[in-house]
C-alpha cells in the first residue's frame, strides 16, 4: 500500500486516542500499522458476512412463509 496511507491511517489513530498508539508501537514496533490494518480487515469481514447471512435467512423464511401459505390454500 501507499506510505501515505500508512502515515495518515497512524495519524488518525493518534488523534483519537494517543495513548493506545503509543502501547501499540511499543509492543508491535515497526509491524504496528500492519497489524491494526489486518485486524481492523478482519473484523469488517466478519461484519459483512454476519449482515449476509441475516439477509439470506430473512429472505428464506420469507419464501417459506409465502410457500406454506400456499399450501395451506390448496
Amino acid at each position: 500500500m501507499n506510505p501515505d496511507f500508512w502515515s495518515s491511517f497512524k495519524d488518525f489513530i493518534y488523534e483519537i486516542y494517543p495513548p493506545f498508539w503509543d502501547a501499540v508501537v511499543a509492543f508491535l514496533g515497526k509491524y504496528a500499522v500492519e497489524v491494526l490494518s489486518a485486524y481492523f480487515a478482519s473484523i469488517i469481514l466478519l461484519v459483512v458476512i454476519v449482515v449476509m447471512s441475516v439477509r439470506r435467512s430473512r429472505r428464506f423464511r420469507a419464501q417459506l412463509t409465502a410457500v406454506e401459505a400456499r399450501k395451506d390454500k390448496s
